[in-house]
This record gives structure tokens, sequence and C-alpha cells, in this order.
């Protein structure tokens, strides 16, 4: 696990240097498995050792200034840089397919969270958190691995914290697995009703209590996991930006955007 706060200057290229160091470079999981044309990598996330095992492939288009587009994908041509097409298991747009994945990445610096199969960055100038990865597992529940992304859609500045966010929403959220466990292409990702989105409470001492935030698979209701170190904490009224809360001795950062309606998380710095 790592967390790391730094700057970029939010040119072409950036992301790709973020997954590269503080991605690639920390976890065995990660590898870069193919770079082709102008600002485009293909990474693997490979764990045969996890039950049951994790295998996918995350295509990031960083070509851009400010964002970069992200796809995700069960399988990967090499010969050809496409998507394989082994199973049609893929996560290339959201609601529709005019709202690509995306993930903003302004010069006003970032933070990085990473494990050996998910990572988080947040953009500090429109203070939007991105998920991409596996969920942490329900003990005692089924163990489905189905890659999620949850990040911005194609307005990148619209300063919408998808992370605040219960479901997909038009173009301000993607929020899609990647279901090779269930034999289908891709299915809309939701937190746990809209209430889940109180996932952190004031407890009667002052103190601050977090129930993870479950995601189920939204046409079927499946459980498939939770946030790790993620919780959902709408509109509360009470913490700005990269406010910090102290939880058992553990920092949370607070993140809700600057789209004008609060659409809050907080993450856990590891």
């Amino acid at each position: 696990m790592a967390w790391t706060s730094d700057i970029h200057d939010a040119s072409a290229g950036k992301m790709l240097d973020v997954l590269d160091t503080l991605l690639v470079a920390i976890h065995a999981t990660w590898v870069e498995y193919d770079s082709f044309g102008s600002n485009q990598k293909v990474y693997r996330c490979l764990d045969p050792s996890n039950s049951p095992p994790i295998d996918f492939y995350i295509h990031v288009d960083d070509d851009y200034a400010d964002y970069c587009k992200i796809y995700m994908y069960d399988s990967w041509d090499i010969d050809t840089h496409t998507y394989a097409v082994d199973t049609g298991c893929k996560v290339i747009f959201g609601q529709s397919a005019a709202y690509y994945p995306v993930i903003c990445k302004k010069a006003g610096g970032y933070y990085f969270s990473s494990q050996d199969h998910r990572f988080i960055y947040v953009d500090k100038t429109e203070w939007e958190a991105n998920y991409v990865g596996m969920l942490g597992q329900v003990e005692g529940g089924p163990l489905v691995q189905n890659p999620l992304l949850w990040v911005a859609s194609y307005n990148y500045a619209s300063g919408y914290n998808p992370l605040g966010y219960y479901s997909w929403s038009a173009y301000y959220v993607v929020a899609n697995f990647m279901q090779t466990a269930m034999g289908k292409g891709a299915t809309r990702a939701s937190a746990w009703g809209y209430s889940s989105s109180y996932s952190a409470f004031e407890t009667i001492d002052g103190g601050s209590w977090i129930r993870p935030t479950l995601v189920f698979e939204y046409d079927n209701k499946t459980i498939q996991g939770y946030l790790k170190n993620v919780a959902q904490y709408y509109n509360r009224n009470n913490l700005a930006n990269d406010d910090t809360i102290i939880i058992g001795g553990d920092t949370w950062r607070y993140v809700e955007g600057t789209g004008g309606t609060l659409s809050a998380s907080i993450i856990k710095q590891e």
C-alpha cells in the first residue's frame, strides 16, 4: 500500500509517469504490458495466486492536457495494440457510448493511493477522486472478482467527484464493472442505495465511525464487494476539500469536488 501527494504540469503523458512510478514500480501485480502511439500504454493487473485469480488490463490514452482517457479490458493483443476480443468483457463507456471514461489530471497537484489490485487518483484542482480495479471482498460473501472502473465521464472538468456518487450519472460519472466472472461485457455499478452515501457518521462523543461502502451490480443487485479505504460522505456541509478526519488513529482525506453540488467522499491515507 502507498499514499503519495505530488504535482505535475498536466501535460500529455503525465498520468503515465504517475502509473509507471507509483503503481508498476511498487506493486509486482501491476506491469506495463504494451506501449504504442503517442502517450498510450496498457497496464496489466495479474495475480494468479488470488482466489479467484485476478487478471485485467487498463488502457490509458494520455495524449491530452488536463485529462486522460482510460478503458478496461479482459484481454489485449500486443501485435495489433487493440482489444483481443476474448469474451467481449470491457468497459469503454458509461451511460451511453458518448460518455467515455476519463480521469482529470490538472496541474494543481494530486493524491495517489495504490494497492496490489486497485489505485485511486485524486485531482486537487477539480477535486475528483477516481477508483480503478478490484473491490474489497465481503467476509462470508461470494468470491466475485469483477474489476471496477469508477471514474469521471467525458466532461472531465465538471468538478463532480465520482466517488461521491452512488451510481453513474450521465456525463458526470462512469461506474461500471467489467463482468468477467459473470460472462457479461459490462454492467452498471451502484452503491447500496442512496442512503449508503451516509457511510461516515458522527458519534455521540464527537468522533466518527466508518461503514464500508458496499457496491453491487445494478441489474441483479449482487454485492460485488466494498470500496477499499473509501467511504461516501454525502452532503454534510461541515467539511471542505482537503480537510482531514482522524478515525482510530488513521487519517481520512475529504473530497467533495467543485461542481456546486456536494458529491463527497473520504479516503483513507494508507
